[in-house]
């Protein structure tokens, strides 16, 4: 009883010094584009939207909503399996008053391209089916299953691009100017393709 004592008291220490560690971290632009950054790498698209300015009218926000309403589906794990492999670089940043520019390289999953070739390997199962009706349902399925196996891969292919984040400071508060360069970059050309 004493040790399972011990332990959640020292799991609540360990969760308390995370959050005030977390409140204490320096309001810099550098800060939140990191932040950013992290909770998209690791799925949180509900956390990462804070960071921007405009949280509702952007292709990030769109995603989100898509992802809360099928949070579950194959797509979804392959689409959070493809962000964990984001890989991220803070090169230099430039303050004037209230704005802020951060040069960022960003190397994520060219879904693009993948889902581009999941068409393509689509349409040619489609033309070989005979079956009308058991076509769409073999296909969705089998795309999302040849989308999870590709992005789980160790070869996938990888999109990198150096952007400049904009940013303004908003209430004492360092916010992303979202934009279709950061879009880009983070879903691998993804989100242009899907909401122009």
């Amino acid at each position: 009883m004493k040790r399972l004592l011990f332990l959640i008291l020292a799991s609540l220490l360990v969760l308390t010094i995370g959050a005030c560690s977390e409140e204490s971290r320096p309001n810099t632009p550098e800060h939140t584009v990191e932040a950013f950054l992290s909770s998209y790498k690791k799925g949180d698209i509900v956390k990462s939207v804070e960071y921007l300015e405009n949280k509702t009218n952007n292709g990030i926000e769109q995603m989100r909503k898509s992802f809360m309403e099928n949070k579950n589906s194959k797509s979804n794990q392959a689409f959070l399996k493809a962000f964990s492999k984001i890989q991220y670089k803070i090169i230099d940043s430039e303050i004037k008053e209230d704005s802020a520019v951060v040069n960022t390289k960003i190397i994520a999953p060219d879904l693009a391209k993948i889902l581009g070739q999941l068409m393509k390997e689509a349409f040619q199962v489609n033309i070989s089916k005979d079956s009308i009706n058991s076509r769409e349902n073999d296909i969705d399925e089998m795309i999302e299953d040849k989308f999870l196996e590709k992005v789980s891969s160790d070869d996938i292919l990888m999109f990198t691009n150096t952007i400049k984040i904009k940013l303004i400071k908003k209430d004492n508060v360092w916010l992303i100017k979202n934009s279709n360069e950061l879009e880009r970059a983070i879903t691998g050309n993804l989100v242009n393709t899907i909401y122009p």
